[in-house]
């Protein structure tokens, strides 16, 4: 799911927190109304509504309810004049319906719809029975590639492991979009994601290999497929030394500056995007899912691209504090070193600085008040009140007061420096962090300090 340009408005964005608040009222048994929680006007009401609606629908039909699409079109006939729209949202309900173990009639929906949608209701559940049908193993997607084994899901998408029967025999990985959910706003993210991979070519990004349309209408991408763990799993169970845990390291940031090159934000930058392979014997680390990205310079995609329903962009324990600010649609690369910094804190001391229960057991607004203003443990801190102290020391073949000793000092400053609130005291780029890096590994003098007296003493002015 990714952004062409900075196409949000300020209203598109604060329907991150609306959409979230009335979930959160479903969760707590409040019977939350679409009607109650609409505001503003014009397209950017309409697209908070649809919104609502598709988030109303899969959580009333997951909890047994008998409220559907037919309810809302009378609660909101003004929808009737949106065909697209309408069956997205059906699309919803029939594969929500469908999950729930329930068959819904295409006879009773060509009666209640038929009017709004003429023929595309018999091609709407010809296209979810085939969507349903594609994502079997087995399957053969666009003739030449049969699907092998589920790699992971997404919130719009599932990757599987395919073989390739032409015109070469490889075993590659391939992206669907989820049944049901080919609406024009998961359309245009997919298309933006593929057209962020074609735009990259570096030895620690995953490749894109080729995509296109299937019969059947659904658009799939096709990459390199990455047979390896996530960069922390990794260097935990090989128990690499914090040197060698920093040189792998540095690999990923000329990843990632060489997306930053293209004008590619990741976003989403976390152990579970960053995996490591074994190329001739040497772990070599891949970037993958580009699923939110950011174009910087240029747009990825004709259409119109939004945030999803009631989530944040990113990863709440890598996210950068200006991802967290509702109001700023300013995110630039330096996004992408504040996550790189959470990674690298998490390489040296097996946690990151605040966890997603941390985070998640606060109310909504108390949470990104968190990201934004709350400062991280140094990592020598964050080790030295540890119980796992030891554990994590032989991960790293190190004694457990030796390690805390070692990352004390220069490497407490540079992953400080990333995690800076305000990005201007960030590296400013991948390559900076990289080289920083380097220097420390030479024994050569770093450029991060610790923060001035000053410094600390107008933050605590500014706190209070």
């Amino acid at each position: 799911m990714a952004e062409s340009t900075v196409n949000w408005t300020n209203d598109s964005q604060q329907n991150h927190e609306i959409v979230y608040r009335f979930e959160k009222a479903f969760g707590e048994g409040k019977n939350p109304q679409v009607s109650d929680f609409l505001q503003g006007e014009g397209a950017s009401r309409q697209q908070l509504l649809v919104e609502l609606l598709h988030s109303d629908l899969e959580l009333r039909i997951r909890a047994g309810q008998s409220h559907r699409m037919q309810d809302h079109l009378k609660a909101f006939p003004e929808l009737a004049q949106q065909p697209d729209e309408v069956a997205s949202l059906l699309k919803t309900e029939i594969r929500c319906l469908r999950q729930m173990g329930i068959q819904p009639m295409l006879q009773k929906y060509q009666a209640e719809y038929g009017s709004i949608l003429g023929k595309r209701i018999e091609e709407l559940f010809a296209q979810e029975s085939r969507g349903s049908r594609e994502a079997k193993i087995g399957s053969v997607i666009a003739g030449k590639y049969k699907l092998l084994a589920e790699l992971g899901e997404g919130g719009m998408g599932s990757v599987y492991a395919a073989e390739q029967t032409q015109p070469v025999r490889r075993i590659v990985a391939i992206k669907l979009i989820k049944p049901g959910m080919d609406s024009s706003g998961v359309l245009a993210r997919f298309e933006a994601e593929r057209q962020a991979l074609a735009m990259m070519d570096h030895p620690n990004i995953a490749r894109m290999l080729d995509g296109g349309i299937t019969e059947d209408g659904q658009p799939y991408f096709v990459m390199e497929q990455v047979k390896g763990l996530p960069i922390t799993k990794f260097c935990d169970q090989e128990k690499l030394s914090l040197d060698d845990r920093i040189e792998l390291f540095m690999a990923v940031c000329q990843g990632v500056q060489h997306a930053h090159q293209k004008g590619i934000i990741h976003r989403d930058l976390k152990p579970s995007n960053i995996l490591v392979t074994l190329v001739d014997g040497k772990p070599v680390p891949k970037v993958i899912d580009f699923g939110v990205a950011k174009a910087l310079h240029q747009k990825l995609t004709d259409k119109t691209v939004y945030t999803e329903a009631g989530r944040m962009v990113g990863t709440l324990e890598y996210m950068a504090p200006e991802q967290a600010d509702l109001n700023n649609l300013d995110v630039d690369t330096r996004a992408d070193v504040y996550a790189l910094g959470v990674v690298l804190y998490e390489l040296l001391t097996g946690q990151v600085p605040f966890t997603g229960k941390e985070l998640r057991s606060a109310a909504y607004d108390e949470m990104l008040r968190m990201i934004r203003e709350m400062e991280p443990p140094r990592p020598s801190t964050k080790l030295s009140s540890s119980f796992d102290l030891p554990k994590v020391a032989a991960q790293r073949q190190v004694d457990p007061k030796q390690l805390t000793s070692v990352v004390a000092g220069e490497l407490d400053w540079i992953v400080m420096k990333c995690l800076e609130k305000e990005r201007g005291r960030r590296y400013e780029t991948a390559n900076a962090l990289s080289r920083e890096l380097g220097r420390y590994l030479v024994d050569e003098p770093i450029e991060a300090r610790p923060p001035s007296v000053g410094y600390r003493l107008r933050k605590f002015v500014r706190r209070n």
